[in-house]
Protein backbone atom coordinates (compact mmCIF):
# COMPACT_ATOMS: atom_id res chain seq x y z
CA UNK A 1 0.00 0.00 0.00
CA UNK A 2 2.78 2.57 0.81
CA UNK A 3 4.55 2.10 -2.23
CA UNK A 4 1.14 2.47 -4.54
CA UNK A 5 1.39 5.63 -2.66
CA UNK A 6 5.12 6.66 -2.94
CA UNK A 7 4.50 5.95 -6.77
CA UNK A 8 1.40 7.86 -6.83
CA UNK A 9 3.26 10.62 -5.41
CA UNK A 10 6.18 10.38 -7.63
CA UNK A 11 3.66 10.79 -11.08
CA UNK A 12 1.86 13.47 -9.34
CA UNK A 13 4.96 15.45 -8.40
CA UNK A 14 6.47 14.75 -12.35
CA UNK A 15 3.29 15.91 -13.89
CA UNK A 16 3.02 19.20 -11.71
CA UNK A 17 6.73 19.78 -12.73
CA UNK A 18 6.34 18.98 -16.26
CA UNK A 19 3.02 21.35 -16.42
CA UNK A 20 5.33 24.19 -14.32
CA UNK A 21 7.86 23.85 -16.95
CA UNK A 22 6.00 23.86 -20.17
CA UNK A 23 3.85 27.10 -18.99
CA UNK A 24 7.23 28.29 -17.67
CA UNK A 25 8.80 27.80 -21.27
CA UNK A 26 5.68 29.43 -23.17
CA UNK A 27 5.83 32.37 -20.96
CA UNK A 28 9.79 32.87 -21.31
CA UNK A 29 9.44 33.18 -25.25
CA UNK A 30 6.54 35.15 -25.29
CA UNK A 31 8.02 37.66 -22.85
CA UNK A 32 11.25 37.72 -24.16
CA UNK A 33 9.53 37.98 -28.01
CA UNK A 34 7.43 40.49 -27.06
CA UNK A 35 10.38 42.67 -25.72
CA UNK A 36 12.66 42.18 -28.64
CA UNK A 37 13.46 45.07 -30.25
CA UNK A 38 11.83 45.90 -34.16
CA UNK A 39 12.03 48.20 -36.31
CA UNK A 40 9.50 51.09 -36.74
CA UNK A 41 10.04 50.93 -40.67
CA UNK A 42 11.54 48.24 -42.76
CA UNK A 43 13.34 49.42 -45.96
CA UNK A 44 13.73 47.58 -49.27
CA UNK A 45 15.16 48.11 -52.31
CA UNK A 46 12.67 47.96 -55.33
CA UNK A 47 15.12 45.36 -57.25
CA UNK A 48 15.09 42.71 -54.02
CA UNK A 49 10.74 43.70 -53.64
CA UNK A 50 8.04 41.56 -55.00
CA UNK A 51 4.86 43.28 -54.82
CA UNK A 52 2.31 41.35 -54.70
CA UNK A 53 -0.76 43.86 -54.59
CA UNK A 54 -4.20 42.43 -55.55
CA UNK A 55 -6.33 39.12 -56.43
CA UNK A 56 -4.09 36.29 -56.82
CA UNK A 57 -4.43 35.24 -60.27
CA UNK A 58 -2.93 33.70 -63.96
CA UNK A 59 -3.97 35.85 -66.24
CA UNK A 60 -4.11 33.24 -68.86
CA UNK A 61 -7.63 32.23 -67.18
CA UNK A 62 -9.24 35.41 -68.03
CA UNK A 63 -11.00 34.15 -71.16
CA UNK A 64 -12.23 30.95 -68.99
CA UNK A 65 -14.20 32.80 -66.66
CA UNK A 66 -15.45 35.71 -68.65
CA UNK A 67 -15.62 39.47 -67.30
CA UNK A 68 -19.13 38.30 -65.36
CA UNK A 69 -17.04 35.97 -62.70
CA UNK A 70 -13.51 38.39 -62.62
CA UNK A 71 -16.20 41.05 -61.32
CA UNK A 72 -17.42 38.25 -58.77
CA UNK A 73 -13.70 37.80 -57.87
CA UNK A 74 -13.40 41.45 -57.09
CA UNK A 75 -16.55 41.65 -55.30
CA UNK A 76 -15.71 38.58 -53.10
CA UNK A 77 -11.99 39.82 -52.32
CA UNK A 78 -12.27 43.47 -52.33
CA UNK A 79 -9.95 44.42 -54.82
CA UNK A 80 -9.95 45.39 -58.28
CA UNK A 81 -6.64 44.96 -59.56
CA UNK A 82 -5.44 41.33 -60.78
CA UNK A 83 -1.50 39.77 -59.96
CA UNK A 84 -0.64 37.66 -62.37
CA UNK A 85 1.33 35.27 -60.25
CA UNK A 86 3.36 33.03 -62.61
CA UNK A 87 5.52 36.54 -63.74
CA UNK A 88 5.81 36.69 -59.61
CA UNK A 89 6.96 33.27 -59.37
CA UNK A 90 9.40 33.71 -62.35
CA UNK A 91 11.03 37.06 -60.81
CA UNK A 92 11.57 35.14 -57.18
CA UNK A 93 13.23 32.62 -59.24
CA UNK A 94 15.43 35.43 -61.55
CA UNK A 95 16.54 37.07 -57.87
CA UNK A 96 17.88 33.57 -56.68
CA UNK A 97 19.71 33.27 -59.68
CA UNK A 98 21.11 36.68 -59.89
CA UNK A 99 22.71 36.01 -56.17
CA UNK A 100 20.49 37.77 -54.20
CA UNK A 101 20.76 36.28 -50.51
CA UNK A 102 17.73 38.39 -48.97
CA UNK A 103 14.38 39.22 -50.45
CA UNK A 104 11.18 40.81 -49.44
CA UNK A 105 7.85 40.16 -50.30
CA UNK A 106 5.26 43.11 -50.35
CA UNK A 107 1.91 41.60 -49.48
CA UNK A 108 -1.69 43.35 -49.68
CA UNK A 109 -4.30 40.92 -50.87
CA UNK A 110 -7.12 38.80 -50.22
CA UNK A 111 -6.31 35.83 -51.97
CA UNK A 112 -7.09 33.82 -55.39
CA UNK A 113 -6.28 31.07 -57.12
CA UNK A 114 -4.70 28.22 -55.23
CA UNK A 115 -2.30 26.37 -57.99
CA UNK A 116 -0.56 29.50 -58.87
CA UNK A 117 -0.11 30.79 -55.60
CA UNK A 118 0.98 27.48 -54.50
CA UNK A 119 3.70 27.55 -57.13
CA UNK A 120 5.04 30.87 -55.59
CA UNK A 121 5.19 28.91 -52.70
CA UNK A 122 7.17 26.11 -53.82
CA UNK A 123 9.75 28.75 -54.94
CA UNK A 124 9.75 30.16 -52.01
CA UNK A 125 11.39 27.40 -50.40
CA UNK A 126 13.46 26.40 -52.93
CA UNK A 127 15.11 29.64 -52.47
CA UNK A 128 14.93 29.13 -48.68
CA UNK A 129 17.02 25.89 -49.23
CA UNK A 130 19.77 27.68 -51.51
CA UNK A 131 19.96 29.83 -48.13
CA UNK A 132 18.29 32.77 -49.45
CA UNK A 133 16.22 34.37 -46.21
CA UNK A 134 12.67 35.81 -47.45
CA UNK A 135 11.23 38.84 -45.68
CA UNK A 136 7.27 39.35 -45.43
CA UNK A 137 5.52 42.27 -44.91
CA UNK A 138 1.70 42.80 -44.85
CA UNK A 139 0.78 46.08 -45.75
CA UNK A 140 -2.79 46.28 -45.61
CA UNK A 141 -4.44 43.05 -45.25
CA UNK A 142 -3.13 39.49 -46.71
CA UNK A 143 -6.16 36.42 -46.23
CA UNK A 144 -6.73 33.39 -47.63
CA UNK A 145 -3.82 32.30 -50.20
CA UNK A 146 -1.73 35.69 -49.50
CA UNK A 147 -1.45 34.36 -45.92
CA UNK A 148 -0.19 30.82 -46.80
CA UNK A 149 2.72 33.02 -48.81
CA UNK A 150 2.65 35.00 -45.58
CA UNK A 151 3.74 31.80 -43.22
CA UNK A 152 6.41 30.78 -45.34
CA UNK A 153 8.53 33.44 -44.73
CA UNK A 154 11.69 33.61 -42.30
CA UNK A 155 11.19 36.76 -40.79
CA UNK A 156 7.23 38.29 -40.86
CA UNK A 157 6.05 41.62 -40.21
CA UNK A 158 3.15 43.41 -40.91
CA UNK A 159 2.40 47.62 -40.89
CA UNK A 160 0.19 48.70 -37.79
CA UNK A 161 -3.54 48.32 -38.36
CA UNK A 162 -3.57 45.71 -40.90
CA UNK A 163 -5.55 42.39 -41.17
CA UNK A 164 -4.66 38.73 -41.87
CA UNK A 165 -7.41 36.15 -42.07
CA UNK A 166 -6.62 32.04 -42.21
CA UNK A 167 -9.19 29.28 -42.83
CA UNK A 168 -9.76 25.72 -43.93
CA UNK A 169 -9.39 24.63 -47.24
CA UNK A 170 -11.79 22.17 -47.59
CA UNK A 171 -14.42 25.03 -46.99
CA UNK A 172 -13.22 26.44 -50.56
CA UNK A 173 -13.74 23.81 -52.52
CA UNK A 174 -15.68 24.77 -56.04
CA UNK A 175 -16.56 21.04 -56.87
CA UNK A 176 -19.60 18.91 -57.20
CA UNK A 177 -18.98 16.64 -54.43
CA UNK A 178 -21.00 13.26 -53.96
CA UNK A 179 -21.43 9.77 -52.22
CA UNK A 180 -18.58 8.02 -54.67
CA UNK A 181 -15.84 10.72 -54.16
CA UNK A 182 -16.31 12.39 -51.04
CA UNK A 183 -14.67 10.32 -48.62
CA UNK A 184 -11.54 10.91 -51.03
CA UNK A 185 -11.94 14.46 -51.61
CA UNK A 186 -12.19 14.80 -47.53
CA UNK A 187 -8.82 13.01 -47.17
CA UNK A 188 -7.39 15.12 -49.86
CA UNK A 189 -7.95 18.42 -48.01
CA UNK A 190 -6.97 17.20 -44.97
CA UNK A 191 -3.81 16.86 -46.47
CA UNK A 192 -3.08 19.80 -48.17
CA UNK A 193 -4.54 21.72 -45.29
CA UNK A 194 -1.49 20.12 -43.14
CA UNK A 195 0.81 20.68 -46.12
CA UNK A 196 0.03 24.66 -46.87
CA UNK A 197 -0.88 25.42 -42.95
CA UNK A 198 1.99 23.70 -40.76
CA UNK A 199 4.21 26.18 -41.17
CA UNK A 200 1.63 28.50 -39.52
CA UNK A 201 0.99 26.92 -36.49
CA UNK A 202 4.29 26.30 -35.02
CA UNK A 203 4.29 29.75 -34.74
CA UNK A 204 1.26 30.00 -32.48
CA UNK A 205 -0.14 28.69 -29.09
CA UNK A 206 -2.20 26.24 -30.39
CA UNK A 207 -5.30 27.06 -28.89
CA UNK A 208 -5.57 30.62 -30.36
CA UNK A 209 -4.56 29.50 -34.00
CA UNK A 210 -7.00 26.35 -33.74
CA UNK A 211 -9.75 28.45 -32.33
CA UNK A 212 -10.41 31.70 -35.15
CA UNK A 213 -8.99 28.92 -38.26
CA UNK A 214 -12.44 27.08 -37.55
CA UNK A 215 -14.25 30.45 -37.13
CA UNK A 216 -12.21 31.79 -40.40
CA UNK A 217 -12.34 35.48 -38.14
CA UNK A 218 -10.39 38.70 -39.71
CA UNK A 219 -7.45 39.68 -36.82
CA UNK A 220 -6.04 42.38 -36.47
CA UNK A 221 -2.44 42.58 -36.64
CA UNK A 222 -1.99 44.05 -32.94
CA UNK A 223 -3.65 41.74 -31.10
CA UNK A 224 -2.06 38.25 -33.33
CA UNK A 225 1.30 40.09 -31.89
CA UNK A 226 0.12 39.73 -28.37
CA UNK A 227 -1.65 36.53 -28.18
CA UNK A 228 0.49 34.29 -30.48
CA UNK A 229 4.33 33.43 -29.62
CA UNK A 230 6.37 34.22 -33.19
CA UNK A 231 3.95 34.51 -35.34
CA UNK A 232 4.56 38.47 -36.44
CA UNK A 233 5.98 41.88 -35.57
CA UNK A 234 4.04 45.12 -35.91
CA UNK A 235 6.14 47.59 -37.68
CA UNK A 236 5.06 51.21 -38.40
CA UNK A 237 5.64 51.17 -42.33
CA UNK A 238 7.42 49.60 -45.05
CA UNK A 239 9.45 51.53 -47.44
CA UNK A 240 10.35 50.50 -50.85
CA UNK A 241 13.57 52.64 -52.83
CA UNK A 242 15.06 53.12 -55.60
CA UNK A 243 11.29 53.09 -57.14
CA UNK A 244 11.94 53.75 -61.19
CA UNK A 245 10.45 56.09 -62.61
CA UNK A 246 7.27 55.37 -64.51
CA UNK A 247 8.07 55.45 -68.49
CA UNK A 248 5.74 57.92 -70.26
CA UNK A 249 4.98 56.72 -73.86
CA UNK A 250 4.62 59.66 -75.69
CA UNK A 251 1.27 59.70 -77.71
CA UNK A 252 1.55 60.47 -81.32
CA UNK A 253 -0.93 63.30 -82.48
CA UNK A 254 -3.42 61.79 -85.14
CA UNK A 255 -3.52 63.21 -88.51
CA UNK A 256 -6.28 65.26 -89.26
CA UNK A 257 -7.52 63.74 -93.03
CA UNK A 258 -9.09 66.47 -95.02
CA UNK A 259 -12.38 64.98 -96.52
CA UNK A 260 -12.95 65.92 -100.02
CA UNK A 261 -16.13 67.28 -100.93
CA UNK A 262 -17.97 66.42 -104.29
CA UNK A 263 -21.23 66.54 -106.26
CA UNK A 264 -22.50 62.73 -106.51
CA UNK A 265 -25.07 62.65 -110.23
CA UNK A 266 -26.15 59.05 -108.52
CA UNK A 267 -27.14 60.63 -105.10
CA UNK A 268 -28.29 63.81 -106.70
CA UNK A 269 -26.40 65.87 -103.50
CA UNK A 270 -23.47 66.63 -102.44
CA UNK A 271 -21.10 63.30 -100.56
CA UNK A 272 -18.18 63.88 -98.29
CA UNK A 273 -15.27 61.47 -99.05
CA UNK A 274 -12.48 60.49 -96.96
CA UNK A 275 -9.92 58.48 -97.99
CA UNK A 276 -7.75 56.15 -95.71
CA UNK A 277 -8.84 55.21 -91.91
CA UNK A 278 -11.66 56.45 -90.75
CA UNK A 279 -11.99 55.66 -86.75
CA UNK A 280 -15.44 56.22 -86.02
CA UNK A 281 -18.80 58.49 -87.20
CA UNK A 282 -21.97 60.21 -86.41
CA UNK A 283 -25.03 60.29 -88.63
CA UNK A 284 -27.90 58.05 -89.78
CA UNK A 285 -26.34 55.01 -92.20
CA UNK A 286 -28.29 54.97 -95.78
CA UNK A 287 -26.74 52.23 -97.11
CA UNK A 288 -23.53 49.97 -96.38
CA UNK A 289 -22.11 47.76 -93.86
CA UNK A 290 -19.43 48.61 -90.85
CA UNK A 291 -16.70 46.55 -92.00
CA UNK A 292 -14.43 47.65 -94.66
CA UNK A 293 -17.01 48.84 -97.06
CA UNK A 294 -18.42 52.07 -98.26
CA UNK A 295 -21.01 53.73 -96.17
CA UNK A 296 -23.35 56.71 -96.74
CA UNK A 297 -24.41 58.30 -94.26
CA UNK A 298 -26.69 61.24 -93.87
CA UNK A 299 -25.86 64.14 -91.78
CA UNK A 300 -28.47 67.62 -91.90
CA UNK A 301 -28.78 68.28 -95.77
CA UNK A 302 -25.27 66.71 -96.31
CA UNK A 303 -24.58 62.90 -96.92
CA UNK A 304 -21.48 61.28 -96.39
CA UNK A 305 -19.88 58.32 -98.23
CA UNK A 306 -17.15 56.77 -95.78
CA UNK A 307 -14.75 53.69 -95.48
CA UNK A 308 -14.92 52.19 -92.38
CA UNK A 309 -12.93 49.36 -90.70
CA UNK A 310 -13.56 47.34 -87.55
CA UNK A 311 -12.15 49.18 -84.67
CA UNK A 312 -13.42 52.76 -84.52
CA UNK A 313 -14.24 55.87 -82.11
CA UNK A 314 -15.18 59.14 -82.80
CA UNK A 315 -13.04 61.66 -84.56
CA UNK A 316 -14.64 65.22 -85.48
CA UNK A 317 -14.37 66.62 -88.87
CA UNK A 318 -13.65 70.33 -88.66
CA UNK A 319 -13.14 73.25 -91.03
CA UNK A 320 -15.24 74.71 -94.24
CA UNK A 321 -16.77 72.41 -97.09
CA UNK A 322 -17.31 74.61 -99.93
CA UNK A 323 -18.48 73.72 -103.86
CA UNK A 324 -17.45 76.44 -105.49
CA UNK A 325 -19.44 75.52 -108.43
CA UNK A 326 -22.81 75.20 -106.63
CA UNK A 327 -21.73 77.70 -104.01
CA UNK A 328 -23.13 75.69 -101.36
CA UNK A 329 -21.72 75.49 -97.67
CA UNK A 330 -22.07 73.49 -95.11
CA UNK A 331 -21.86 74.47 -90.96
CA UNK A 332 -18.57 75.13 -89.74
CA UNK A 333 -18.22 71.89 -88.08
CA UNK A 334 -19.68 68.62 -88.91
CA UNK A 335 -19.15 65.72 -86.70
CA UNK A 336 -18.65 61.87 -88.28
Amino acid sequence: MDMIKRILKVLLISILSLALSVVGTIYFVKQSYLHKDVPSQIKSNYDETIIIDGIIFDNRFRRIFGEAELDRFREMYGQKKFVHMPAKTQQLIKLVKDGHDEILIKLNSGGGLMDVGMDFVYAIRGAQQRGVTVTCVVDNHAMSMALIIFSECDNRYATFGSKIMWHSIAMQGLFRINVFNASELFNYMLAKNEEVWANTRIHFLPWYFVEHFKNETVLNVSEIEQEGIAYLRVINSLEVTNIPKPVIKKTKKKKFIKPIIKYDPKLGDYVVIIKGLVRGFKGTIVDGELDGSVVILKMDKLKARIKLTKDYIRPTIKGKFKDNKVKKETRNEQEI
